[in-house]
């Protein structure tokens, strides 16, 4: 299958991308995190902002519109599930332990699914991946001149990157994002179809991977950067593999992909002191064991969506353990089991399998455009072990949820050919 053609110039298709790209790049909360400060938001509390709502709720009602009148077919199986995950979300306000936020939150999470209904109706795989190396080089280039402007909220306390963002890791997850979107945008490229060969695309995908590899390492976010090191290596072993790779094996391969997520959210207590941090990874692991025990003591219902975190049990926790307020799990799959059951948890793990069987569909396949589906789900899955990407806004749930909505086994493997070039290689 020969990749799906970038859309054309035309006025109204320029339009299009461009809110397609604003969607996204709202994605990173950057430029909305800046917003809500010029506004007078409270900082650590922005997402709850009124303002900041109303602004998401426009862009989520105009994408869900423009996906009701797009064209393309789409795979429900995924979108179901997402519904489903989101409706838990919503349900578990009848018993959370702070109703106002968890409802507030929950309908956001599940509006948020107008953009990746949105993204897949509209455009194609290729299309969406390059679309989102644009809005994360953008998020990284606004950043860029808040730090040569000399911005006091583009550095921490310790002078570590921030630029837009939140703090470090949030720009780090967004650098770690566009190092691995930059790669797949520009070996896509080079390998379309001549008759749809973008070599400028590809050449400028490959210079903005060392600017987003600084900004990576000046984050100081070493979870971005094990997140991204860890797909850059599975992404590119397995597009050798590919070529070679009987259908017996996929089932191999997708196992190696979850026991490879599972094993970094293991290993990354004892592991941390190799990447240079303390064995707690500054307060997660003890976050982790907390939201443990308030599974084990809820395990059907949870303690509400982000509910967890207003509580007195909570706030005792974190006076005596931590040096700093929080209010997320700083890892997706623990938030979700806390904050709706286990049962939440669940669906979210098929919804995983579907995602990363389809970047292994594409393996055997040869499907171009689907390149970079595998190097998307295994970020998600890396990403989620030491923060949390689930629920209302982020960048990597729509982009991972974009990739399991757009044809879930939309076509059978083809008959396997081996690339004259990797035989020559090899």
């Amino acid at each position: 299958m020969s990749a799906d053609p970038l859309p054309g110039p035309s006025p109204g298709t320029i339009a299009e991308v461009s809110f397609a790209v604003l969607l996204l790049l709202a994605g990173t909360l950057g430029p909305i995190y800046r917003l809500s400060l010029e506004m007078g938001g409270s900082g650590i509390n922005f997402a709850e902002d009124p303002r900041v709502i109303v602004v998401f709720a426009t862009l989520y009602l105009t994408a869900g519109v423009l996906g009701a009148r797009a064209h393309r077919a789409v795979r429900w199986e995924p979108l179901v599930a997402s519904g489903a995950l989101c409706v838990l979300l919503v349900t578990s306000t009848l018993w959370s332990l702070d109703r106002s936020l968890t409802g507030v939150q929950a309908t956001l999470a599940l509006a948020t699914l107008a953009v990746p209904w949105y993204l897949a109706r509209r455009f194609g795989p290729r299309q969406i991946v390059v679309m989102a190396w644009f809005a994360t080089t953008l998020g990284l280039g606004l950043s860029a001149l808040m730090l040569i402007a000399g911005d006091a909220l583009a550095r921490d306390s310790n002078g570590r990157w921030a630029g837009i963002y939140f703090n470090r890791n949030s720009l780090g997850t967004v650098a770690g994002l566009c190092v691995v979107l930059g790669a797949v945008v520009a070996l896509q490229s080079w390998q379309s179809d001549p008759a749809r060969f973008h070599r400028p695309l590809a050449v400028a995908a490959m210079l903005s991977v060392p600017p987003a590899a600084v900004c990576l390492w000046q984050s100081g976010s070493r979870t971005s950067l094990v997140a991204a090191l860890g797909t850059l290596v599975a992404w590119s072993a397995s597009s050798l593999v590919r070529y070679r790779l009987p259908r017996s094996g996929r089932a191999g391969i997708w196992s190696v992909q979850i026991l490879g997520g599972l094993a970094v959210v293991v290993l990354f207590g004892p592991g941390s002191r190799l990447l240079g941090s303390d064995s707690t990874l500054q307060g997660r692991t003890q976050i982790w064991g907390y939201l443990r025990s308030r599974v084990l003591e809820r395990p059907f219902t949870g303690d509400g969506w982000l509910a967890s975190y207003g509580t007195y049990d909570f706030w005792a926790f974190s006076r005596d353990n931590l040096s700093h307020p929080v209010q997320s799990a700083h890892n997706g799959f623990v938030e979700v089991a806390a904050g709706a059951g286990v049962l939440a948890l669940l669906v979210l793990l098929v919804l995983v399998w579907m995602g990363l069987d389809r970047g292994v569909n594409a393996l055997a396949s040869r499907d171009v455009p689907w390149g970079g589906a595998l190097a998307v789900g295994v970020y998600f899955v890396l990403a989620n072990g030491a923060e949390s990407f689930i629920g209302a806004h982020h960048l990597i749930w729509v982009l991972f949820l974009s990739v399991c909505v757009f044809g879930w086994r939309s076509s059978p493997p083809e008959p396997l050919r081996e690339s004259p070039g990797v035989r020559a290689a090899l």
